[in-house]
């Protein structure tokens, strides 16, 4: 697709099951926008330090640059809840000014969603000229969107406030740190908690340990450094902070399934950021090949 003849380039869609155990982890797209449109059941959405419960009929909208995440799946009625999901490089200044005011979850009307879904099934179908209507179609879609949101017909529900979440500073301070040695006595002291009350209200507030956290975003930053190409997997190792290659190696193939070597490698960028298992049913414009599979990140086959 010619990116200088639209305002808008697609670069993939998704319809995806969410089972309970599924999890998105904290991660940033550098330069394009992400739309999380939830058909049904409910879940945890992040974006930077708030947490927001999002509901059947519900559109997150993600800038550049904005850290998020998804947990918390509740299926409605259904093993899985279904969530599409588009990304897009946005061309138009002035469409993207309009969006710079939407930083909350939207909720949909009827029309909204259908045509939204319509798109999906558009880059599914792929008949005649679909590369040259799904622009025009997503361009329609999102001032209608806008024009939702600017009417006030969004819903939201806040869980967590990053100011006043004990858990929230210490997940920023280590998406600062995390290339530095961490010990749990540094943390706590910088933090001025016991390592015990730290320990704590960490998992409390994000359902993980700070360990986990901490090897999550450094894997993440890994994935990114890989995909460069510009530095060797050693080099990459000690620029996330991790003090021994070997470990590096284990916590990476523990994390996304495959040694770093090996996903440097391969081409499973787009779906590395998934923890837990998940349908998809995926496709990218200007391909045919479209994945419909129960998958499971972070397990070998």
């Amino acid at each position: 697709m010619n990116t200088h003849e639209n305002d808008i380039e697609i670069l993939w869609l998704s319809q995806n099951g969410y089972y309970s155990e599924s999890r998105i982890i904290p991660h940033k797209h550098p330069d394009y926008y992400q739309i999380y449109f939830i058909q049904d059941g409910s879940g945890c959405f992040l974006l930077e330090n708030t947490t927001y419960r999002l509901s059947g009929g519900m559109f997150f909208l993600v800038h550049p640059d904005e850290l998020h995440a998804v947990s918390n799946f509740v299926p409605d009625g259904a093993e899985t809840v279904s969530v599409y999901e588009l990304k897009f490089f946005i061309h138009n200044q002035n469409l993207a000014e309009e969006l710079e005011t939407i930083h909350v979850p939207v909720k949909g009307t009827a029309e909204l969603s259908a045509d939204f879904v319509r798109i999906f099934k558009e880059a599914v179908q792929k008949d005649f000229y679909y590369e040259q209507r799904l622009p025009h179609l997503l361009v329609a879609w999102i001032y209608s969107f806008i024009n939702v949101w600017k009417n006030h017909s969004c819903a939201t529900s806040r869980t967590e406030t990053g100011p006043v979440s004990p858990a929230a500073r210490i997940r920023s301070y280590l998406d600062l740190h995390y290339m530095e040695d961490i010990s749990l006595d540094r943390l706590a002291q910088d933090m001025d908690y016991s390592k015990n009350y730290l320990c704590r209200l960490f998992r409390e507030g994000t359902g993980m340990t700070i360990t986990e956290y901490l090897n999550e975003i450094r894997i993440f930053h890994a994935r990114d450094l890989l995909l460069k190409m510009r530095y060797s997997v050693a080099e990459v190792s000690q620029m996330c902070g991790f003090h021994s290659i070997y470990y590096f190696n284990k916590v990476f193939k523990d994390s996304v399934g495959i040694p770093p070597g090996a996903f440097r490698r391969s081409e499973i960028a787009g779906i590395g950021n998934l923890k837990g298992p998940v349908i998809a049913n995926s496709t990218t414009i200007g391909t045919n090949k479209i994945f419909t599979t129960p998958y499971n990140p972070g397990k070998t086959t």
